[in-house]
C-alpha cells in the first residue's frame, strides 16, 4: 500500500490544476482500495487509516474527512450487512427457510415457494433488495445436497429467487432505493 501511495505521489506528474493536497489524497485512495484488494489488515481498520491519513497528509479537516459517513444511506447499507451477516451466523435464516420446506416442500416447485416465502420474511428484516436473497438459496441447496459446481436444485433455485424480486419492494425499509428517513 506504501508503494501504490509513493508511486501516485512522487512517480507520476501531477498535472497543473491539481493541487498538491489533492494528489496526496488520490494516492492515499488508490492506496486504500489496493489495501481492500490485498487485505494486509481488516477493512474496517483499513478505512480508519486512511481516513485518518487523508485529514494528515491529504489536506482535509477532519470533519471533511467524516462527513461521508453522516450520509444514512451509508448506515442503511452497513445495517443491511450486519443484520444480514447476524441471520447467516445464527442460523436463523435456514431454520425459517427449513420452516417453510417442510410446510412445502414435496416438490422442486415447492422449495421455490418456500424460497419465496423465505425471501419475503427476510425482506422485513433486511434492509437491502441485494442481501435477501443471497442466503436463502445456499442453505436450501446444501439441505438437498445440491452445490454451486452441480446444476439441477442449486440453479434452479437461483434461477427462481430473482424472478420474485417485488418482495423487497414490499416493504418500506426492504429496498435500498425506497426512501430513507
Amino acid at each position: 500500500m506504501l508503494a501504490v501511495y509513493f508511486f501516485v505521489v512522487l512517480a507520476i506528474p501531477r498535472p497543473e490544476p491539481i493541487k498538491a493536497e489533492g494528489w496526496r489524497l488520490l494516492g492515499i485512495f488508490l492506496a486504500t482500495v489496493a489495501g481492500l484488494i490485498l487485505q494486509p489488515i481488516a477493512g474496517g481498520a483499513l478505512v480508519l487509516l486512511a481516513v485518518t491519513l487523508s485529514s494528515v497528509l491529504g489536506g482535509l479537516k477532519i470533519g471533511q474527512a467524516l462527513e461521508g459517513y453522516a450520509d444514512t444511506s451509508v448506515w442503511l447499507v452497513v445495517a443491511a450487512f450486519m443484520i444480514s451477516r447476524a441471520l447467516i451466523n445464527t442460523g436463523l435464516a435456514r431454520r425459517i427457510a427449513l420452516l417453510f420446506v417442510r410446510m412445502f416442500g414435496k416438490s422442486s416447485l415447492g422449495v421455490c415457494y418456500s424460497l419465496s416465502l423465505t425471501d419475503v420474511v427476510l425482506a422485513s428484516i433486511i434492509p437491502s433488495n441485494a442481501l435477501v436473497p443471497g442466503g436463502s438459496p445456499h442453505c436450501l441447496s446444501a439441505a438437498y445436497g445440491s452445490n454451486p459446481g452441480h446444476a439441477g436444485l442449486w440453479a434452479f433455485l437461483f434461477a427462481s429467487v430473482y424472478r420474485y424480486l417485488y418482495r423487497s419492494a414490499m416493504f418500506f425499509t426492504g429496498q435500498a432505493s425506497n426512501p430513507w428517513p
